[in-house]
């Protein structure tokens, strides 16, 4: 999501007449909130990844050839 909200940030700012009234649609904030996004999900993509180094020793010491439980 913050990828694609990124993307699209890009993209409004190629276009000149981009000028919104209102503040919480102007090209500062947007990039503030698109960095929050991405600060946001740092952690949950950390944690993911430790759950699945997890997995994987689990799957290794269950299923292992020869030496699996």
């Amino acid at each position: 999501m913050a990828d694609n909200f990124g993307i699209l940030l890009q993209l409004l700012g190629t276009i000149p007449i981009y000028n919104p009234n209102e503040d919480d649609l102007k090209l500062t904030n947007l990039e503030t909130y698109k960095n929050s996004l991405v600060s946001s999900t740092q952690s949950v993509d950390q944690t993911e990844a430790e759950l699945n180094n997890k997995l994987i020793e689990r799957d290794q010491l269950l299923y292992a050839d020869g030496t699996g439980l």
